[in-house]
């Protein structure tokens, strides 16, 4: 019932940016901020969004696929939805692929503080059981309830972002492996000039029960955005992203983004 409920939903969304009024993220507040490439952005928005992530694991790679849409029905809320695909190729057993878990996120921001360059922002995001626990790939079961806390500060051509984000999975099984999370994530986005940017994004993620209970993965992304027209609709960029932990989630990391704003 929920991926069906989900594939009738994502075509309605993506319908729904594809229509929307391109200056409606302009509407009612000039404070915006250019979407990082691993952190999750404070500002509604509309907006496309294309990934190809590639992950060196020890036992093996991993690629995605990330098709996401956002929708901004005013410059306070958007509806945000992302639908990865996973191909993982393990050593030692077959390749495998199937869809990973959706993700539906409701982003609300605040701009009381909009003259000072800076942007509050909370919300939600479910993670639905869209994967495929016998291939490795997400969760046919785990429903992630995940309440979030994000900022933005912006000064010239410098954007500070952080975002903060309290996992909680339901419907667990008895061999689910699956705990409490900490995600805290920040990014530092430098304009050098019209067309380029540079990025540099930590991302973290620690658990609060479970046997890793204590234990943080925490990555480094260097990277860039380029906007290569002049009415900046469309962007790209590239994030290479590496361990300062003990604990691993990956060797290294591989993003190639495409946005279009709409």
């Amino acid at each position: 019932m929920i991926r069906i409920l989900l594939l009738t939903t994502v075509p309605t969304l993506l319908v729904g940016a594809v229509s929307a009024n391109n200056n409606r993220r302009d509407h009612g507040t000039d404070l915006h901020f250019s979407h990082p490439i691993v952190t999750e952005s404070p500002s509604p928005d509309t907006k496309l969004r294309f990934d190809i992530e590639f992950e060196d694991e020890a036992d093996g790679d991993a690629t995605s696929l990330i098709l996401g849409s956002e929708y901004a029905f005013n410059p306070g809320f958007s509806i945000e939805v992302n639908v990865p695909y996973t191909f993982l190729d393990e050593s030692g057993s077959p390749s495998e692929s199937n869809f990973d878990n959706f993700e539906v996120a409701l982003k609300f921001a605040n701009y009381a503080y909009e003259d000072q360059g800076l942007l509050l922002g909370y919300g939600i995001e479910f993670g639905t059981p869209t994967g495929n626990n016998a291939e490795g790939i997400g969760s046919s079961n785990i429903f992630e309830i995940a309440p979030f806390m994000n900022f933005g500060y912006k000064r010239e051509a410098l954007e500070i972002v952080g975002f903060a984000e309290f996992g909680i999975p339901t419907n667990q099984n008895a061999t689910d492996e699956f705990e409490t999370e900490l995600s805290i994530d920040f990014s530092s986005l430098y304009h050098f000039n019209d067309t380029w940017m540079g990025l540099f994004e930590l991302d973290s993620e620690g658990a609060l029960s479970g046997d890793e209970s204590g234990s943080w993965i925490v990555n480094a992304s260097p990277g860039f955005k380029v906007a290569p027209f002049r009415d900046k609709k469309l962007e790209c960029g590239l994030s290479y992203g590496f361990s300062l932990s003990d604990r691993e989630e990956f060797d290294s990391r591989l993003i190639f983004s495409l946005f279009w704003h709409l």
